[in-house]
């Protein structure tokens, strides 16, 4: 009988604390699951948002803030169906870009051939949920020849690259950062004002456009990691130019 009372007790207990919580746990869910919506309210309702309004400086502020998990920035991918209008568009945009790089001696031996070389591409949408005027959309394609291959971010509005990853075959050494850091600049219409080498091999990089700074880090990799590629070229976030010596 004791043992009854006791198992009363606790079941008691337990319907008691049910009564005062239930309430206040159902009111949380049903407010976590409105912020939710919201935010996804927030980012699905941009068809009137113009994306070629940004500075190259916005432009690449949102890259770098959306590739460090910015909480703010919400990130959307598309991908297009292989054969489609917009692939075979992305296919000339990149071949055009790819080849104004070569011709100022970016890639010396990329041998550009649109009918030998594969394309793949993911379309993401970078948008501040705070500040709808920013939002960016980029194209991030993947080429592929032999044992050539690189990724280009492409900018959906000026169609220029905006950052470069995972080059491998394109002739391109350590000892040519300086001509590499030059070229880029002169790509983007940017004037180069600092270079801070971080370790062996990487740089921070300041350009000017106009009255407004960018930044972005430059990764040259020897042979002994070559699996990494030759070279990487990236955005940074501001403060890319810190401790920096003056060119």
């Amino acid at each position: 009988m004791k043992f009854k009372n006791i198992l009363i007790c606790f079941f008691s207990a337990v319907l008691a604390a049910s009564c005062i919580l239930w309430p206040s746990l159902i009111s949380g869910y049903q407010d976590k699951k409105m912020r939710g919506r919201v935010e996804l309210d927030k980012v699905e309702d941009t068809s009137e948002i113009r994306t070629d309004t940004l500075t190259i400086e916005e432009k690449l502020s949102l890259i770098a803030e959306a590739d460090n998990s910015a909480e703010e920035i919400a990130v959307t991918n598309q991908t297009y169906e292989w054969g489609s209008a917009e692939i075979d568009e992305l296919k000339n945009v990149c071949m055009k870009e790819l080849k104004q790089l070569k011709e100022m001696g970016m890639f010396p031996k990329l041998a550009l051939n649109k009918n030998t070389m594969m394309f793949y591409e993911t379309t993401t949408t970078c948008l501040d949920t705070k500040n709808y005027a920013r939002r960016l959309r980029i194209h991030s394609v993947t080429v592929q020849s032999g044992d050539q291959s690189l990724v280009a971010v492409i900018d959906d509005s000026s169609h220029k690259i905006l950052s470069i990853d995972s080059v491998k075959g394109a002739g391109i050494k350590p000892s040519d950062a300086e001509k590499i850091i030059g070229i880029w600049g002169r790509y983007l219409g940017l004037k180069e004002t600092n270079k801070m080498a971080a370790v062996k091999n990487n740089y921070f990089v300041t350009y000017r456009s106009g009255s407004e700074k960018v930044y972005y880090l430059f990764i040259f990799f020897s042979k002994k990691f070559a699996e990494e590629g030759e070279f990487y070229i990236h955005p940074e976030g501001n403060g890319g130019d810190q401790n920096s010596v003056s060119r």
